[in-house]
């Protein structure tokens, strides 16, 4: 950034002092600004940016970078978003996919590039003056009950939930539904983190009475179920009669 300095000349009783005044730093210096509004998305979900210093009107080039324990990539949406009248900028577009199936979890930096600035013919004073950036992560969506995965309950024994990728959902609720009826709903927990993360250990059917019979069991972030919201479904999970409880 450059900022321009200027000497006044003040008159006062013992003659001309000389007056030191800087001048604000103009818009085409200023280096551009940019922030996501959350700290962590699941893959797909809308991201909104916000941005300001760009110039006017110009074309502002996106470059995603994606950085885990097993994963990297890079890359660039297909459409680059404009800067407004006023060099603000305003621009959505999905989360991306982790770069790796074996990462939960990622890094994303997000860098805004003012094309404009970039011109060989006019090169900024600095290359820190032609971007903005953010940092925000990506996380998987999902739900872990060891026992579940063999699809059989034991309704009284003791099971780790173990909950990821939550946001922007703040608690978790599960719905227990029998022949495709709900027979009960139980709250799992808060979520904590950015990213919204919840670990319990608790009965794996905590109410009473258990029929026995093929159990589908859905996550939601809501107490009341919805079927066309969000949730997460262990299917066929089944509590057979000898663990059945009045």
């Amino acid at each position: 950034m450059n900022t321009r300095g200027r000497i006044a000349l003040a008159a006062c009783s013992g003659g001309l002092l000389l007056t030191p005044v800087l001048a604000l730093p103009s818009a085409a210096d200023a280096a551009p600004t940019l922030k996501a509004d959350l700290p962590c998305y699941y893959p797909g979900q809308q991201i909104n940016l916000n941005g300001a210093g760009y110039t006017p009107g110009g074309e502002v080039a996106l470059i995603l970078q994606l950085s885990g324990a097993h994963g990297h990539t890079f890359f660039s949406p297909k459409d680059s978003p404009h800067a407004d009248a006023a060099g603000g900028l305003t621009a959505r577009l999905p989360a991306p996919d982790l770069a790796s199936d074996n990462d939960l979890r990622e890094t994303v930096t997000l860098t805004a590039n003012d094309q404009a600035r970039l011109d060989p013919a006019n090169p900024p004073a600095a290359l820190d003056d032609t971007f903005g950036f953010t940092q925000f992560m990506v996380s998987a969506v999902g739900v872990r009950v060891g026992p579940w995965f063999s699809h059989r309950a034991t309704p009284r024994a003791l099971a780790t939930f173990q909950v990821v990728g939550w946001e922007p959902f703040r608690k978790v609720y599960v719905h227990y539904f029998l022949n495709h009826k709900r027979l009960k709903t139980v709250e799992l927990g808060s979520v904590s983190g950015p990213c919204g993360d919840l670990r319990r250990t608790m009965r794996q059917f905590p109410f009473r009475p258990v029929p026995a019979g093929r159990y589908s069991i859905r996550f939601t972030g809501t107490r009341f179920f919805d079927p066309d919201g969000f949730w997460v479904e262990y299917r066929n999970v089944v509590v057979p009669k000898a663990k059945a409880i009045r």
